[in-house]
């Protein structure tokens, strides 16, 4: 039978009526002193999601619900989504040939949780289409190299912004980031930092780093599991 991993744990999570994907049972089974978390599926498709599935009851929610409770309870590194294997046996195979990867990765970031910094772009007069002073009525390639030139302008910008936001949220929370990560989207920047699980953003610096920040308002969340800072892959047996 198919199973979808969700997690892999230095203890037993100890979680009864734990239910994942499909509202499946959610099982952990010990495999090379390392508790995986699972669930056995009767169809490999069950976990493409319909189109008009709420976010409650879809799949890639569910499973970050799931990673969460586990992390709750024991230092885990969660698994990509999808990763299903054939049956227990291969499972057995696919623990053994990276035993030694998971618990490096493990002991790396088992205890950490992660915080999301969401910087959203405020609203600003809508910029001019024509910065160089050219005709009221361009033509229509003229239009398109305008276009470009915006873009590229504004690229350039929100990787610029990037790097400004970056900066600042590790003066400010300089005693407790261990790693970070950025990424940057149309009108808004997300910046995920790695940390100790014991670690508390303060309200503090959260005013501190509104203060700081110009053009953007400034939403966290968290903790989560470390799911940006997994660098594990599981490299199959075959």
């Amino acid at each position: 039978m198919p199973l979808l991993l969700y997690s892999l744990s230095k203890g037993d999570p100890d979680l009864n009526d734990l239910l994942g994907v499909d509202e499946l049972p959610v099982l952990f089974k010990r495999v090379d002193n390392i508790w995986v978390g699972m669930s056995e599926l009767k169809e490999q498709d069950l976990i493409i999601p319909d189109k008009a599935t709420e976010l409650s009851q879809h799949p890639a929610y569910i499973y970050q619900e799931v990673v969460k409770h586990i992390h709750s309870q024991v230092p885990t590194v969660p698994v990509r989504l999808p990763t299903i294997v054939a049956d227990q046996t291969a499972l057995a195979e696919l623990i053994n040939k990276n035993v030694l990867a998971i618990h490096k990765e493990l002991n790396r970031i088992g205890g950490m949780v992660e915080y999301t910094y969401h910087f959203k772009k405020r609203k600003s007069k809508q910029a001019s289409t024509d910065p160089v002073g050219l005709s009221e009525n361009p033509s229509p390639g003229t239009q398109y190299l305008l276009k470009k030139y915006e873009l590229q302008r504004e690229s350039l910008k929100l990787e610029s912004d990037k790097e400004r936001l970056t900066s600042i949220l590790q003066s400010v929370y300089h005693d407790g980031i261990i790693e970070i990560t950025a990424q940057a989207k149309v009108d808004s920047i997300s910046v995920n930092v790695l940390t100790n699980a014991a670690w508390i953003p303060s309200i503090v610096g959260l005013s501190e780093l509104r203060e700081k920040v110009d053009g953007y308002s400034v939403h966290n969340f968290g903790p989560y599991p470390p799911f940006h800072f997994v660098v594990l892959r599981l490299v199959s047996p075959t």
